[in-house]
C-alpha cells in the first residue's frame, strides 16, 4: 500500500516501475484532478491493464462518472462509515488477479 498526499508523489509512483494490483483515489482528495491521475496511470504502458477506483463520498453525478470512465477509471465505490463497499471491491479485485 502506497499513499501519496501531494499530486507529484502520487504522479512519480505511477511512473515508476513498481507493481501495484490496483490505483484507488479518494474522489475527495482533489477531485478531477484525482481522476487525471487515472488517465497518467493509462497512459503508461506498464499501467494499462491496472485497475482503478475512484472512491466517493456521494454519488458521482453523471458528467463526473462518464469524465472517470474517459480517464480509465472502471469502478466508484461510496465511502461509507465502515468502508464495507470499499474493502469488498479490494478483496474483488484481489481475488481476480490472483486467478
Amino acid at each position: 500500500v502506497v499513499a501519496c498526499s501531494d499530486h507529484e508523489s502520487a504522479v512519480l509512483f505511477i511512473r515508476s516501475e513498481i507493481p501495484y494490483d490496483f490505483l484507488m483515489i479518494d474522489f475527495e482528495w482533489r477531485g478531477k484532478e484525482g481522476i487525471k491521475l487515472a488517465r497518467l496511470a493509462r497512459s503508461q504502458r506498464h499501467r494499462k491493464r491496472m485497475p482503478d477506483i475512484v472512491v466517493a463520498s456521494i454519488k458521482l453525478g453523471r458528467e463526473l462518472e462518464k469524465f472517470a470512465r474517459n480517464a480509465g477509471v472502471r469502478e466508484c465505490v461510496m465511502k461509507s462509515a465502515d468502508a464495507a463497499g470499499v474493502i469488498e471491491e479490494i478483496r474483488r479485485l484481489v481475488k481476480k488477479r490472483e486467478r
